[in-house]
Parts: structure tokens; sequence; C-alpha cells
């Protein structure tokens, strides 16, 4: 018997010659399967659309979950820290009003957990303003002192926080477990004196109050929205810049010799602008016409008035003889200052 040799081998492994009729088969269940798997995607697509308008048709409303949704415990001072339980619901063995109960269910979990939460915030909050008042009442002012530098708190904050400490209000809304969740609502609240209104704020706020709801509240919404001062030429006005100042006497002073130069400058920066901004001054335009834009500024002319007037008034109630008179001298040469009355600042 002849040995075989390594060239036999090479002979034995050589592919068969592809002919026609194999190159032609092969196209064609390589067809197949392209057509195969173009059809699978197909349904696959088809599948997940008819699921997603699913999903849309059974969530849950709103309206449906605020209806039916599960009470928190408002006096509970512990957070939950467990994972919330939920349902993985099986949308092929579940019919729509199913999945619809088993997704509310899901969401009413999760809104329990978080409220509850929510609500412990707060509390810690009020119980921070609380024991800021008591401390200012048990310590020596200098302690106190002492303690506040010792706090991550800004003085401004805990000024405010003080004033929430000390609202009967607040306490109120503590107690029964709706307090807003915001302390600047808190705040806001807190700085309500008249009794008929702390009445309408006392039945009408809750957790998720926010301060634009106070203002509702106590509808000064209405009275706010569009001040008789405030009357543009403009055709169609729209506010994008508002500029307000703190009359708070507890946290600023108001100078209306400072709003009046804010007002001069404010009005200079705006029409310079407009010159520049012109449309004929630019190599660009935003509009078929080539209009050119329109702002227009507005002040409330009587605070300068009533401000003025009331620090006269407080010039001679604080001070004595010639510094009263020197004071409103000053006051009133630096007010003509501003308004370009005088030729040169005070002591040039």
């Amino acid at each position: 018997m002849e040995k075989t040799t390594e060239k036999d081998f090479e002979v034995l492994n050589k592919p068969e010659v592809e002919t026609p009729i194999d190159f032609a088969s092969v196209k064609l269940k390589e067809h197949q399967t392209a057509i195969e798997k173009m059809e699978a995607d197909k349904v696959l697509r088809e599948k997940e659309k008819a699921f997603e308008e699913r999903v849309v048709a059974t969530t849950p409303s709103k309206e449906v979950m605020l209806k039916s949704m599960s009470d928190i415990d408002v006096m509970s001072m512990n957070l939950q820290t467990s994972e919330v339980k939920t349902t993985n619901p099986d949308a092929d063995k579940l019919n729509d009003r199913q999945l619809t109960k088993v997704r509310a269910k899901n969401i009413d979990n999760y809104s329990k957990q978080i409220k509850s939460n929510i609500l412990v915030g707060v509390k810690a909050i009020f119980l921070v303003c609380r024991d800021l008042v008591e401390a200012e009442k048990n310590l020596f002012t200098e302690d106190f002192e002492v303690l506040k530098q010792t706090l991550p708190l800004s003085d401004s904050t805990i000024s405010k926080y003080t004033t929430i400490g000390k609202s009967k209000l607040c306490n109120q809304l503590f107690q029964i477990g709706r307090m807003p969740d915001s302390w600047t609502t808190m705040y806001k609240i807190a700085t309500v004196s008249e009794s008929d209104k702390q009445k309408k704020l006392l039945d009408n706020v809750n957790i998720d109050t926010t301060a634009e709801v106070v203002d509702v509240i106590l509808e000064k919404e209405a009275k706010e929205a569009n001040p008789p001062i405030w009357n543009y030429i403009l055709d169609r006005p729209k506010d994008f810049l508002k500029i307000a100042f703190e009359s708070n006497k507890k946290f600023a002073d108001v100078d209306p010799n400072t709003l009046m130069l804010i007002k001069n400058r404010v009005e200079k920066v705006v029409n310079d602008s407009l010159k520049e901004m012109k449309m004929k001054n630019l190599n660009y335009y935003v509009s078929d016409t080539e209009k050119d834009v329109k702002v227009q500024v507005l002040v409330d002319e009587s605070i300068f008035t009533k401000t003025t007037n009331a620090i006269l008034k407080f010039f001679q109630k604080k001070m004595k003889g010639k510094t009263a008179d020197n004071y409103a001298v000053n006051f009133l040469n630096k007010q003509k200052e501003v308004q370009g009355e005088l030729a040169t600042p005070l002591g040039a």
C-alpha cells in the first residue's frame, strides 16, 4: 500500500469548485433570510407600537390619582428609608383595567413615601426655627451671637427662620401637618399679621402651597397683576426684566435717591442699546419687514415721593437741631444731583 504524502493531504483538503448552481442557492438562501428578518422586525415594531399605545391608554390620570391616593401620617417624625415596593405588571396577562390598577398602586406607593419624607423635612425646618427662637430667648445675647456663628446659616436666613419660629400661624400649620414644604413660603405666611388673612391661610394652606399660591389666597395676585401705574404705550407689552427693592426695614433701608439713580441709569442703558441695535446698523435682520425693537421702561414715581417724605420725617424725629437740618439739606441736594439739577456733586 502506498504511503500517503503531505501533497495528498493538500489535494484532499482543497475545496470543491463553486458552481453557478451552488452560488445561486447561497444567494437565494441569503435573500430568504433577509426577508424573514425584515418580517420579524416588522412584527416586533408593530408589537412595540401596540404596547406603547396601550401604555398611554392605561396611564392613570392625575385627577384619578388625587382622588384615590393613600393618606399619610402627618404627625410622623420618622424618615422612611426602605426601598418602595412596586409590582412589575405583566401586560400580556392583564387587561387594561387591571394594568391601570397595578400602575396606579405603584405610583401611590412612591407618592406616599416621598410625601412622608418631605413632610419630615418640613418639620425639621420648623423645629430649627423654633429652636432658634428658644435659643434667642434663653441665651445671653453674646452667647446667641456665638451660636449663630457656629451654624451654617447666614444672618439673613437666621432672621427669617426666627420670624417663622415666632409665628403662631406657622405653629398651627405645623401641628396639623399642613406646613408648606418651602421655608420661603413659610416665611411669607409668617409675615402676615391680619387675623382675617391668617384664618384664610389656615383654612387653605397645605404642604404643596407655594408663595405664589399664598398671594392668590390673599387675593393679592389680581390686584398686583396689572397695577395702574404700569401704563405701557406699547401695543402688546411683554415683561422680560424686572427690578425690585427690599421694602422690609428689618433687612434693608430704602433711599429714594439710590432708586432714582438706578432708574436713570437703566433708562440711559436702554436708550443707548436701542440706538446701537437699530436695524440699519446691523448686518442681519430678524423679520421680513425689518422693524426695530421697541422697549419701554416704566417707573412707579409715587415711590420717590412717599419715601422722600418718610425720610424727611425721620430726620426731624430722630435728629436734633442743626443735625436734622444738615441731614435734610444733604439728602435733598443729593436728590437734585441725581436728577441733574445740580451742576457738581456734593463736596466738589
